[in-house]
């Protein structure tokens, strides 16, 4: 429930700020034009209908845009993160970079790089076991599965 009401927000900053954008291109785009055309009809009022109706809404759909895009990556960092627990969780403790990939359905590099994040962050730590493999271990849920 949460993941998709994070993810309804980022979607309505992306539509929204697209059109926006577009809005403010094509409105400014369309005014120039009309300027160059005949451009015995520029006085002030042209120019604050310019900003008004399109440098303005330019700016707010880039803005938005750039606000999607973060809003994104926050949520799939979110989502990563719950995948990474909830399988550890389920494994007594320890998880590889491999395991995570088939388990979560996700590449390995993802896997991978999702397990690093949670090193730096100091939830997880990296073991190598006897037989060379790396395994991240979290030991609230190796004590939990014991």
């Amino acid at each position: 429930m949460e993941i998709e009401k994070q993810t309804n927000t980022w979607t309505f900053y992306s539509v929204f700020g697209n059109v926006s954008f577009w809005w403010g291109i094509l409105t400014t785009g369309f005014i120039v034009i009309g300027a160059l055309a005949d451009p015995s009809q520029i006085d002030s009022s042209l120019i604050g209908g310019t900003v008004a109706l399109g440098i303005a809404p330019l700016v707010v759909g880039y803005l938005m845009k750039q606000k999607a895009k973060k809003e994104k990556t926050l949520n799939s960092k979110k989502t990563l993160e719950r995948l990474v627990l909830e399988t550890i969780s389920n494994n007594n403790g320890e998880l590889s970079a491999t395991e995570l990939s088939l388990k979560g359905n996700i590449s390995y590099d993802e896997a991978n790089a999702a397990l690093e994040y949670m090193v730096t962050k100091g939830i997880i730590y990296p073991e190598v076991t006897n037989e060379g493999i790396v395994v991240y271990v979290c030991e609230e849920f190796r004590k939990i599965g014991s």
